[in-house]
């Protein structure tokens, strides 16, 4: 989209749990994982959460494990196919009161 010269990115915010993807291999604790994904399919960030709603994991970041390279960031999502789990101002109200 383009709106007075700024090009508007499109992202998708999923939910990944349990359910789609084995996720106590990363981490033991690890529940769900909010992942932001771009128009090409790439993840841009991701946040972890355990049972008690707990963020546990944060892509990017340096003080977590896998921090650095994140949980999906190996992986190319289909966006044609992408439905949004969440919208991005949920995703930002998380990502916004993280401290690093």
């Amino acid at each position: 989209m383009h709106f007075n010269n700024l090009v508007m990115k499109t992202m998708f915010y999923l939910k990944c749990d349990e359910v789609l993807f084995d996720l106590k291999g990363f981490i033991s604790e690890l529940e769900y994982v909010l992942v932001e994904v771009n128009e090409k399919g790439i993840p841009q960030k991701e946040l972890g959460f355990n049972r008690r709603g707990e963020i546990i994991h944060i892509y990017p970041s340096n003080k977590f494990k896998f921090g650095k390279y994140g949980i999906f960031d190996s992986n190319i999502f289909e966006t044609n196919s992408i439905k949004n789990d969440i919208n991005k101002e949920e995703f930002y109200q998380f990502w916004n009161n993280i401290t690093l």
